[in-house]
């Protein structure tokens, strides 16, 4: 068991935090990334599938509650599951997104590979708008989810479950350190 924890530490530990251009320390990322989250003058959507989705969804709870920040996730099942039927599970996120999203809004985008269509096709609709896009993703540094974000976590491992775990903890830390 204590293992386990090593490794969690380990893999934290090697964490990577970039912006558009450069590698961020860890304290500058997250002072970064509250920065980014007080600047929004819209709305924050959080975005995942899975477990990332769940994670994506108590994220923008707590953003709500904690920081009052108009948040939400886009998981209606109605509206998920019309879309992925319809058009195709690759759009479940980016059609409401091309109705929704503003530049003053902010993207949170979590997949644990940083392949999953459905997000990158989100990330494709704020990018084209200007709207920012903040990233949590893990497995290959070189993964396009990372590579489009402007503020951007990368957990250094191929293991889901220890990535999600990191990200459900970064997401504490953003809002603990914001109160």
């Amino acid at each position: 068991m204590l293992q386990r924890f090593d490794q969690l530490s380990e893999v934290f530990q090697k964490t990577k935090y970039t912006d558009a251009h450069k590698e961020l320390s860890p304290s500058d990322a997250l002072s970064q990334a509250i920065e980014m989250l007080k600047g929004v003058k819209g709305i924050v959507y959080c975005i995942g599938n899975g477990a990332s989705g769940d994670i994506a969804s108590h994220f923008s709870a707590e953003l709500m509650k904690n920081c009052h920040l108009a948040s939400q996730t886009l998981f209606n099942t109605s509206l998920f599951t019309s879309i992925a039927n319809d058009l195709g599970y690759e759009h479940t996120f980016s059609h409401p997104l091309e109705k929704l999203l503003k530049p003053d809004d902010l993207l949170i985008a979590l997949s644990g590979s940083g392949k999953s269509k459905n997000v990158l096709r989100a990330l494709e609709v704020a990018l084209k708008i200007r709207c920012p896009i903040m990233t949590f993703s893990g497995c290959e540094w070189e993964n396009p989810l990372r590579q489009k974000g402007h503020w951007n976590a990368w957990i250094d491992c191929k293991e889901h479950g220890m990535i999600e775990t990191l990200h459900f903890f970064l997401f504490h830390a953003i809002i603990d350190l914001w109160k």
